[in-house]
């Protein structure tokens, strides 16, 4: 959503489901528990790039 602040309300009004178009989703938001060492390392978790 761009500036990384959006909250689950904003992503859900955005989300769609890709095979009925219904926008009655549900988020879950997976915080990355790695440490900063790690995450400077490594770079962004594989599950939040996309592709």
């Amino acid at each position: 959503m761009g500036s990384g602040e959006a909250t689950v309300g904003d992503l859900g009004r955005r989300l769609r489901c890709s095979q009925c178009g219904n926008r009655q989703i549900g988020v879950t938001v997976q915080p990355d528990t790695r440490t900063a060492e790690v995450i400077e390392r490594d770079g962004p978790a594989p599950e939040t790039q996309l592709g």
